[in-house]
């Protein structure tokens, strides 16, 4: 073998080294990364940016959340989130925040909150399921009404075309026995 054919062999033994050194810091990053997500809630606040707290369970339900855009009704689809919130404190990063920190103050836990607004939200879906039937039947009344107008309205002009007929019978009849008046005179 000679001086060339090593240092041939040597570059490819250095390149296989460094392309498997490669793949394996990127295969510990994303099973890092898998891990760190299956074990993780990271939250975007409005005042802290980003934040992290650890999941109860292993899941990749909620690995990030965006807080600024969500309502308290939203929040209660994200329960172990708000748990998680609860055991570092950090209650008053959620949206509407006080309210909870304030129960919090008075021994309600964020669980109990959750449920009422749970709660209120059922309550207003009821609500806007009963108001979308009053609508319907509204609207099924008023064209029931619109129907029934119609055929009274077709009643009327029908018995108004008919008195018609029989005045205008009469006004000539009345004319006529006028005129025979006159000629007798």
């Amino acid at each position: 073998m000679s001086r060339s054919e090593g240092s041939v062999q040597s570059k490819n033994e250095q390149g296989l080294i460094r392309g498997a050194i490669i793949l394996f810091l990127l295969a510990v990053c994303i099973v890092g990364g898998g891990v760190f997500a299956v074990t993780h809630h990271v939250v975007k606040t409005e005042d802290d940016g980003y934040k992290m707290y650890f999941k109860e369970g292993m899941s990749l339900k909620n690995y990030y959340l965006d807080l600024t855009g969500l309502d308290v009704i939203d929040l209660c689809e994200h329960r172990e989130l708000v748990r998680a919130m609860e055991k570092e404190e950090d209650l008053g990063l959620l949206p509407y925040g006080t309210i909870f920190t304030q129960a919090s103050l008075f021994g309600v836990s964020a669980d109990t909150l959750l449920d009422k607004f749970q709660k209120i939200a059922d309550m207003k879906a009821e609500a806007s399921v009963a108001q979308k039937s009053m609508a319907e039947k509204a609207q099924e009344i008023g064209e029931n009404v619109s129907v029934k107008a119609g055929e009274i309205s077709e009643g009327v002009s029908g018995k108004v075309d008919e008195y018609s007929k029989i005045l205008k019978q009469k006004k000539e009849k009345l004319e006529d026995w006028l005129k025979e008046m006159k000629a007798d005179e």
